[in-house]
């Protein structure tokens, strides 16, 4: 119990350290540990009338604000189901595996193992942690000082290292971006005199076996942007082309005088699959591929959607683009919103859900972000009424391993925290104080 209570006045501390915001997230600082990763033992409750652990952080949350409308769509359009944040986990609940959360600025960051209701510190020599899809692999930067970036090293969920290689000069990242489950994908910045905003070739590397391919960004029509998506000099937020896991195929913006397209490359045959037309990206524009790499997702405003002339009114909508070429529209909130943007999304290990950040006008939620699930089967879109604070183009939330829970850093009632949401049961809960949930892994 001693270590309990130690353990979360650790987090209270780093959370109440991290208060002071900043408009933009820098690079984390280094940090980082070899982690020891506990089993989970096989507990499930319907924790609607069950008590809660003793709290990490202790403050208590408000309820979620809303705001009546006099007409809501159809829920086949949206579907409301809000959730009050509880102060801690029911206590017959554990989520599996490790949750990582970063405290940015220089403070502590952790991982999280819900089976022992306990953390551990990461020390500060690894920085640009990320996980994989399915929670099996750990890759993070690992210096020889603070702030150097020396090594890449990936590791076993069981904390067992697999690989580790020199990090090379020209990948241009704040953490490795993964392919799939065996690949890494970077941006190459090898001419430091052009900017950064310039078309970058990207670099594909499997970790395993050591093997790197380069891959030109060279595709007709293709336009540098100097100002992408979120802040961005990237079309896609952190890319600008967006390949399948196999390769094969590739996902890029094509730019003309007045228009503008996502293209579907077929790089075998060296030909359009698809293309459709943008009025304009999103801020969280990201091709998101499948698990089964049957089909890409993306957010924007097409071309025959809302958008007033000083384009303060817009409507994004989701689509989904098939490795055959097929286009469908996902969503129609265009159809009962005056204003409507997605942010940055993830799908879930199984592509059975994919969790977004959505913003409308009017809401039955507080104003902002809020979290945001689509069922991929039936296409209907359930909001939370749970709000982000990252921003539109800020960090999507991170998926558990086993598909049933959500975790990113809130902003409910303006205290920041680290919240959990059980997507199935229906609930929420702090987990951790003013952090961010960068990765999870499964447990061993």
């Amino acid at each position: 119990m001693n270590q309990l209570r130690f353990l979360t006045l650790t987090l209270l501390l780093a959370g109440l350290a991290g208060c002071a915001r900043q408009e933009a997230l820098p690079i984390p600082p280094t940090q980082g540990f070899t982690p020891t990763i506990l089993s989970t033992p096989s507990r499930s409750t319907t924790p609607t009338e069950t008590p809660t652990r003793q709290p990490i952080l202790t403050q208590t949350p408000s309820p979620v604000p809303t705001t009546s409308t006099a007409d809501l769509p159809p829920e086949i359009i949206l579907r409301y189901q809000p959730l009050e944040i509880a102060p801690a986990l029911p206590t017959a609940v554990t989520p599996p595996g490790t949750l990582i959360i970063f405290g940015y600025g220089g403070n502590p960051s952790y991982f999280v193992n819900f089976a022992q209701d306990s953390s551990k510190e990461i020390p500060r020599n690894i920085t640009c942690i990320s996980t994989s899809p399915d929670g099996r692999w750990l890759a993070y930067c690992q210096g020889s000082k603070p702030f150097a970036r020396d090594w890449l090293i990936v590791e076993s969920a069981d904390g067992q290292e697999k690989k580790k290689l020199p990090i090379d000069k020209d990948w241009f990242f704040s953490h490795p971006d993964w392919l799939d489950n065996k690949q890494l994908v970077f941006n190459l910045w090898k001419d430091k005199s052009k900017p950064s905003s310039s078309i970058l070739p990207v670099e594909v590397v499997n970790p395993f076996t050591g093997e790197r391919q380069e891959l030109a960004s060279d595709y007709p029509d293709l336009l540098p942007s100097n100002a992408g998506p979120g802040g961005s000099t990237m079309y896609f937020v952190t890319h600008t082309v967006a390949y399948q896991p196999s390769l094969d195929l590739v996902v890029y913006p094509k730019i003309l005088l007045d228009r503008a397209f996502v293209v579907l490359w077929d790089r075998k045959a060296n030909q359009e699959v698809a293309s459709v037309e943008v009025r304009r990206f999103g801020q969280g524009s990201t091709p998101l591929w499948s698990p089964d790499e049957e089909q890409f997702i993306i957010a924007f405003v097409p071309e025959n959607g809302l958008q007033t002339a000083d384009s303060s009114e817009v409507a994004e909508e989701w689509f989904s683009v098939s490795r055959e070429g097929k286009v469908q529209q996902l969503t129609h909130f265009g159809d009962y919103f005056s204003y409507v943007e997605i942010g940055r999304a993830k799908w879930s290990p199984d592509g059975r859900y994919l969790a977004f950040f959505l913003t409308t006008k009017p809401t039955e939620c507080g104003e902002g972000e809020n979290l945001a699930v689509m069922d991929m089967k039936t296409w209907q879109v359930t909001n939370y009424c749970v709000p982000g604070v990252m921003g539109i183009g800020g960090p999507p939330p991170i998926w558990s391993p086993d598909s049933k829970y959500v975790s990113f850093n809130s902003s409910a009632s303006r205290n920041h925290f680290v919240v959990l949401v059980a997507i199935e049961q229906g609930w929420a809960a702090k987990i951790a104080g003013d952090l961010y949930p960068e990765g999870w892994l499964e447990t061993p």
